[in-house]
């Protein structure tokens, strides 16, 4: 399988990945595959290269970095025979860690050259193309502080989520699930619609999502006490968030939020701003390769 390693060496590294591409180029020349290293640069060149890529008949692209990172090249993927691969080395790597990714990139790097591509659902969000996971909840108010954070890593996250926490403004709106009757949020926490189970860094937003069987999951949480929510962030991480009577799950393939204002949201952990007042999400089933490890989850 000829096979393109994108770099996003701004995820996760300290210094230039030297040691990573010295150990991509070792195991893929005795294995005799063919395969190149790209460094992605700058934001505005992906788009670019991936065209590239396709003319030169790559039929794998291993995205080498974080959330984003994966986002970025998988979404542009979609619709093509190319297989998405991932090396994870962002914060949450959650799509990733729903594909059975290990974290340590040696063994990514020796496992690879033996997968063979799955086909996967992907979705859509206000027609904008995501793999994992989207929302309008308190989450996607934590991405946008994430993001704009010079540090990163789980504890950064969980101190950004802890600020934000108590600056958070709950909101109502209603959640229909394929043409069902409305359900009404009075106080909106956590308003997500999943195709895969991890939020990212271990938490389980939705720990029984499949990514090929036609349907997403709606996660929701209305505004509730420290202490409940404590209790929702230690079920997340064990994965047993199913088990707490106060969160609701329902399976669908198309959903709509209504909300009485127009604002942030966020697609596969990144922040999105001006989302639409009325927001609709659709699965988009078998739209994407995707090479899977054993034990991932599909």
């Amino acid at each position: 399988m000829k096979t393109l390693f994108i770099i996003n060496p701004k995820a996760g590294f300290r210094k230039r990945p030297t040691r990573l591409i010295r150990k991509i180029r070792e195991t893929y020349k005795q294995l005799h595959e063919d395969f190149e290293i790209w460094i992605w640069k700058a934001p505005g060149e992906i788009d670019a290269m991936l065209e590239k890529a396709k003319a030169e008949g790559f039929e794998a692209i291993i995205a080498v970095g974080g959330d984003g990172t994966v986002h970025a090249i998988g979404t542009r993927l979609i619709g093509t025979d190319i297989a998405l691969g991932i090396i994870p080395s962002g914060s949450g790597n959650g799509y990733a860690a729903h594909l059975g990714y290990p974290k340590r990139q040696e063994d990514n790097i020796r496992q690879l050259p033996k997968l063979r591509p799955v086909k996967v659902d992907t979705g859509r969000f206000c027609g904008i193309p995501f793999l994992n996971v989207c929302g309008i909840g308190i989450d996607a108010e934590v991405a946008k502080k994430f993001a704009s954070s010079k540090s990163r890593g789980l504890q950064s996250y969980i101190q950004h989520g802890s600020q934000v926490y108590f600056q958070y403004k709950s909101f109502p709106c209603t959640l229909t699930v394929d043409d069902n009757e409305p359900i009404p949020i009075a106080k909106t926490l956590v308003l997500d619609i999943a195709n895969g189970v991890y939020w990212g860094a271990g938490a389980k937003i939705a720990p029984h999502s499949s990514i090929t069987d036609g349907i997403m999951t709606a996660v929701f949480l209305e505004t509730s006490s420290m202490v409940r929510t404590t209790n929702v962030l230690r079920q997340l991480f064990r994965g047993t968030l199913g088990h707490n009577k106060k969160v609701s799950m329902i399976n669908g393939k198309k959903f709509t939020i209504q909300r009485d204002f127009a604002g942030r949201g966020q697609i596969d952990g990144d922040p999105v701003e001006e989302i639409p007042a009325k927001i609709e999400i659709e699965v988009v089933e078998a739209s994407l390769n995707v090479l899977v490890m054993p034990g991932g989850h599909v």
